[in-house]
């Protein structure tokens, strides 16, 4: 290729990756479409609560999780779901357990590092 053909070739397009920043109009009526939707703010409303419930429970003690594990694990073999809808909130509250216990898990972890960094001790049981 010729030195001066680089120059002269014209300048192409950047691809679109889908991320470009929306205009002030385009924000508008999105929002202004889902706020008008009836289902759109109840769905958010249920997945935003979901993240948060999550994340609320890494931040608990040890104890108080291990309490909420005590009582859901009860609520759960009490349990006996007559709907299609119920067994699959059984299997979801059985996942919402076994998140619970890696929780669990992690807080005594976070508890007993602690605990040596205030005692100096290193021991493990």
């Amino acid at each position: 290729m010729r030195p001066l053909a680089l120059l002269e070739q014209r300048p192409q397009r950047a691809r679109s990756t889908g991320m470009e920043p929306f205009t002030d109009t385009q924000i508008k009526t999105r929002i202004g479409y889902a706020l008008s939707d009836r289902l759109a703010p109840i769905a958010c409303a249920i997945v935003e609560n979901l993240k948060r419930s999550t994340k609320l429970i890494e931040e608990l003690p040890s104890a108080a999780i291990e309490a909420m594990l005590d009582y859901s694990k009860e609520q759960h073999r009490l349990d006996r779901p007559r709907t299609v809808v119920e067994r699959a909130y059984k299997d979801v509250r059985q996942a919402l357990i076994a998140y619970g216990e890696a929780a669990l898990r992690e807080a005594r972890e976070r508890e007993r590092h602690l605990l040596d960094g205030i005692t100096g001790r290193h021991n493990r049981p």
